[in-house]
């Protein structure tokens, strides 16, 4: 339909931008791609439009990979933004979405998004995947997978490794497969399932009982899209803390294993004996961060769940919720306003930047002190927005 309904055209520039607020303006360029791309359908052509969910984040998940295996990695945030928005959808039409309902979740400036919803309406198929070779496919799909990252990818890739039963029960390469590896290998595909908010509020009932058995004093939210109030979720991301760590200090020792009777470790020992998560099903743990697996437990048929349990210092938490909150290009934007302002923010802090302009790290001794999110919002010059109004879709308007 959409092959038919095509009309020749070509992309002019723009030569007016809608004002996006305190982040400043829609960027011409950076629209051309769905300005573009509208301009070849009448209003009521474009409304009938639609894609499927399915093929649509399969082909977001390879250009993420495929982008980052490049040389040039700046858009792969656009892919991501884009995965985590059009998720919801997915799950909710399990079938076609309408164009028009991508439209209110992603801007019109993710111009790769729009280029590859473009190309799978008009011609189904996505130009980098039909030029990549066997080796680069492979690439893609080992890049997917958690604890491998781009040099391994094409690594394995190179040593003619193409299946991930292949990766699997590689031996002869550069680099042996871990423990770790392997584990993702196996659970790849439990993985990449998007998780339902019920199942993420019974994970939120098990955990406040499993915490609160390993110290009554701990306190903990999950963060990202469900504490965005979005209807699913990619992982279950979790921020504990507790009054005994106040603040990271400069010289804090980077301790790697955990000790039974620390806070991490009390943790880990209420979920093993909770069963939602079992020792075998670790990626990495120490005393600030564990990254591992984790199901339901009254279901021996439930699916495997990421979970990653950060340990934040009270003094960073406002910080630290700000990030992993998000969503990623709201925080990207905040992180642009406090460079605008010469300063850093990162998930521990907001203050002047270093003299090292490739680090994040803030300089010591000119922390803003922040007791809640809005406190950062205030600093950086911000409309304060609550974690529910912080998706695109609901923030979109406000600017």
């Amino acid at each position: 339909m959409a092959t038919q309904l095509a009309v020749a055209c070509s992309i002019r520039s723009l030569n007016t931008v809608r004002s996006f607020g305190h982040f400043g303006r829609l960027s011409p360029q950076r629209t051309k791609e769905y300005y573009g791309f509208k301009r070849c359908y009448n209003a009521a052509d474009f409304a009938k439009l639609s894609v499927d969910g399915d093929t649509l984040t399969q082909g977001l998940r390879n250009l993420l990979s495929w982008r980052a295996l490049t040389a040039d990695t700046t858009k792969t945030v656009d892919y991501r933004d884009a995965l985590n928005a059009i998720l919801p959808l997915a799950e909710e039409t399990k079938g076609q979405i309408l164009l028009t309902d991508i439209e209110e979740v992603i801007t019109p400036e993710n111009s790769v998004t729009w280029r590859l919803i473009r190309n799978l309406v008009e011609d189904g198929k996505i130009p980098e995947m039909e030029q990549a070779d066997d080796a680069m496919k492979a690439s893609i799909l080992f890049n997917r997978v958690r604890g491998f990252g781009k040099v391994r990818a094409l690594e394995f890739a190179k040593d003619g490794v193409r299946t991930l039963d292949d990766l699997y029960h590689f031996k002869d390469g550069k680099w042996p497969i871990s423990d770790a590896q392997k584990l993702a290998i196996e659970f790849h595909e439990d993985m990449e399932q998007a998780i339902p908010r019920t199942e993420v509020q019974e994970f939120d009932v098990l955990l406040k009982d499993a915490f609160h058995k390993a110290d009554p004093n701990l306190k903990y939210t999950i963060m990202g899209s469900y504490r965005r109030g979005e209807n699913v979720s990619q992982d279950v991301d979790v921020v504990v803390w507790h009054e005994s760590y106040p603040k990271k200090e400069k010289d804090e020792k980077r301790v790697h294993k955990v000790k039974p009777d620390s806070i991490m470790g009390k943790i880990l020992t209420s979920l093993f004996n909770a069963n939602i998560v079992e020792e075998s099903k670790i990626f990495s743990k120490g005393p600030k961060q564990v990254f591992a697996l984790a199901r339901l437990p009254k279901d021996p048929n439930a699916v495997h769940r990421q979970l990653n349990i950060r340990f934040c210092p009270v003094q960073s938490l406002p910080f630290m919720l700000l990030s992993g909150t998000g969503d990623d290009m709201f925080y990207v934007k905040m992180r642009k306003r406090a460079l605008n302002k010469d300063w850093m923010l990162n998930d521990l802090a907001l203050g002047e930047r270093t003299l090292d302009t490739r680090s994040s790290a803030v300089k010591e001794g000119t922390e803003i002190t922040a007791d809640s999110e809005r406190d950062v919002f205030e600093a950086l010059g911000i409309p304060y927005l609550e974690p529910t109004e912080r998706s695109y879709s609901k923030y979109k308007n406000r600017f």
